[in-house]
């Protein structure tokens, strides 16, 4: 599971009928080949492909619909744009309103209506970069010169003549069909020939009265340009996190008292906590295209941390990492004409929608918690030790100096450790002072991480700091263990906070001005064991084989869908609503805490539900509903498949988890069958 800053006694009856032998007979297809292939392929997609359009809102879109153009200010009005349609090819305006229709193919169609023209008028729309030229400021356009065709999907409900065009040059006027019909044009054929050198209109849809006179609607698709535009080398960007498909758009600004289906709310996302994953789980392997990829985000990384322009006025600093950015290019292009990277800023996730303000765009994910930025600090770390780039070993220094300075809780009165951070969606920037057990045992492992690479470049006074920074964040983990259940408990809020989604303030006294949430997650103890358990501080003071324990009783899940029975974790104890579902991320992780424990406790032999949960894994990966069978999807719903689009994903107290194939579970999944820990010192 993607973190969210605002923000599960063994059943041996699973493993009925099969002994300990046939279960470690059991066919072990690898899942980290096909695994592995996803991280690669959407590490490189921004590289591999340059789409002008490829669905709404997508990280991979380039320029901006934004260029209406006519030979008048009242035809103007002739011209209506709708990047967000469903398709719906049985429909006479040919975009779905159904609530159930959920669209894998076209996922969504770039929509334009032209109302009836008369005389010698003409209207049309170019895509552009910059989203509204200022003619008195030049820019650098895109370098296109290694393209030769303009490609893209078209149909036309009412069969209407269409001219299309790019760089100011346009093709012959052609008939729409009202089937989707692949078109592929030229770059040579188009007239004027345009200076492919540096184009500000990246395509361009055109008509007139002569051609469409009764009026009528374009449907566009998978606008794009082969062979790709030859890009900077080291064009940097960010891996989709989430695969989303087509569902009905958002209409109204009534929507936004109303659930936002999953599949709007991620379709660019990118989060810092995913990307770290991959990189880290690239850098583990180790092959030379593994290195390159995953030198491609840390890359990013770096870039997201000089070019911030939004920065809020509170956190001490500049130089930080967001929750969330836009996957695809990381940066605007919209370059000063001296074409100066420093003139870029980085590019935020979000979706389209009439009641997000001024700029109908609403930000997601654009705050920043301890423990995202402590997984950035880990790939960064684990980049340096790898590749040896002493700036990604400065990266690091400086995102662990923003976690102390930010979120070290200075009051001495309460539990000590660090605060969550800062809040998505609030312009107030307001710190948050809930603590997480989860994001400490994140800092706890990078600081670690951090102070034992001080220690070998011989910087011990350094080495010594953040080793005790590092034991804020520790001894904040271990006074949240309760004894009774053997399991974590997930943090402390302010004293004064009233119950709420994923907190239960304790009937513990007030310890300074917090109180422990003992609302329970699974990741507060599977995290806990990955960051702290092997360490000579923290080995001995309790049985790490409670937190097994724990899991396996309170958070073990069952659901049937498409005729298939699946077994794993779920992230908390009590589904909302008795919606019941697993969460494949949490699942990997419960192997993984499995195999630690069997190192820690050799006699524990947990061997047949690692097993036995492995096998879930690959059988999740090949056939869970809406699986790619190389990534894993992040959630399996009891007849999920069944379900509205609004509804393919698991409810859980601060976020669902779609039913869509995500890296987390993807990485974790990668983790759990190589037994790799990635909080583990190394």
């Amino acid at each position: 599971m993607t973190k969210i800053i605002t923000i599960i006694s063994i059943c041996l009856g699973l493993l009925c009928g099969l002994a300990k032998s046939e279960i470690n007979q059991l066919p072990h297809s690898s899942i980290s080949d096909r695994a592995y292939n996803l991280l690669t392929e959407r590490i490189a997609a921004n590289r591999k492909h340059f789409y002008i359009y490829k669905d709404a809102d997508s990280g991979f879109n380039h320029g901006f619909a934004s260029g209406v153009f006519a030979d008048s200010g009242d035809t103007v009005r002739k011209i209506q744009i709708d990047a967000t349609c469903l398709d719906d090819i049985n429909r006479f305006d040919g975009c779905s309103i159904d609530p159930n229709k959920l669209d894998r193919n076209h996922v969504t169609v770039l929509k334009i209506t032209f109302a009836p023209l008369s005389a010698n008028e003409f209207v049309g729309l170019n895509i552009q970069d910059p989203k509204h030229p200022e003619p008195d400021i030049k820019t650098k356009g895109y370098n296109l010169t290694n393209s030769t065709q303009l490609l893209f999907d078209a149909r036309s409900p009412d069969q209407i003549n269409i001219q299309f065009g790019l760089g100011g040059g346009m093709s012959m006027f052609q008939a729409i069909p009202k089937n989707w019909t692949a078109i592929s044009i030229p770059l040579n054929s188009l007239k004027p020939k345009p200076d492919l050198s540096s184009v500000h209109t990246l395509f361009t849809v055109s008509t007139n009265a002569k051609n469409t006179s009764n009026g009528g609607i374009l449907l566009l698709d998978n606008i794009r340009l082969e062979p790709t535009p030859q890009r900077p080398s080291k064009t940097l960007g960010f891996p989709l996190s989430t695969e989303s498909f087509g569902t009905a758009p958002l209409r109204d600004s009534a929507t936004k008292a109303k659930p936002i289906p999953s599949d709007i709310l991620v379709r660019n996302l990118t989060t810092t906590y995913e990307s770290a994953l991959a990189a880290i789980a690239l850098l583990e392997r180790g092959r030379t295209d593994d290195l390159e990829n995953a030198q491609s985000i840390l890359d990013t990384f770096h870039f997201a941390m000089q070019h911030d322009t939004a920065l809020p006025a509170s956190p001490k600093d500049s130089s930080w990492l967001r929750n969330g950015y836009s996957s695809g290019d990381i940066a605007t292009h919209h370059l000063r004409e001296t074409g100066d990277n420093d003139s870029n800023t980085v590019r935020f996730a979000g979706f389209s929608a009439k009641f997000c303000g001024s700029t109908h765009y609403c930000l997601i994910m654009d705050g920043a918690t301890g423990g995202n930025i402590a997984f950035a600090i880990i790939a960064l770390l684990d980049g340096f030790q790898v590749m040896e780039k002493r700036i990604y070993l400065d990266d690091a220094r400086t995102l662990a100096s923003w976690i102390s300075n930010n979120l070290t809780d200075h009051t001495g009165k309460g539990y000590g450790g660090y605060y969550l951070g800062y809040a998505d969606n609030d312009p107030t920037q307001r710190l948050i002072k809930g603590k997480s057990v989860e994001n400490n045992a994140d800092i706890y492992a990078a600081f670690s991480r951090l102070a034992a690479i001080e220690a070998r470049l011989g910087n011990i006074n350094e080495a010594k700091a953040w080793t005790n920074k590092a034991n804020l964040a520790g001894d904040f983990v271990m006074a949240m263990h309760d004894s009774t259940t053997g399991c974590f408990l997930t943090g402390t809020v302010p004293a004064e906070t009233l119950p709420g989604p994923g907190v239960i303030p304790g009937k513990q006294k007030t310890v300074g001005s917090e109180r422990i949430n003992s609302f329970p997650f699974i990741d507060a103890s599977t995290f806990s064991v990955f960051a702290l358990a092997e360490t000579a501080r923290y080995r001995n003071p309790i049985d790490w084989r409670r937190s097994l324990q724990c899991i396996l009783g309170k958070y073990k899940r069952s659901v049937d869908t498409a005729g298939i029975t699946f077994h794993g974790f779920s992230i908390d104890q009590k589904p909302i609503a008795d919606q019941q579902g697993i969460a494949w991320e949490f699942t990997a992780q419960a192997v993984l805490l499995m195999q630690l424990i069997d190192l820690l406790h050799p006699q524990s032999d947990s061997s047949m539900e690692t097993n036995f949960y492995l096998k879930q894994l690959r059988q999740a990966q090949q056939s869970a509903p809406f699986t790619d069978r190389h990534g894993l999807v992040a959630s399996t719903l009891k007849n999920g498949h069944r379900l509205a689009p609004i509804d393919q994903c698991l409810n859980t107290p601060l976020q669902c988890i779609p039913q869509r194939v995500g890296l987390a579970a993807t990485a974790w999944a990668i983790f759990a069958e190589k037994g790799f820990n990635p909080l583990a010192q190394r």
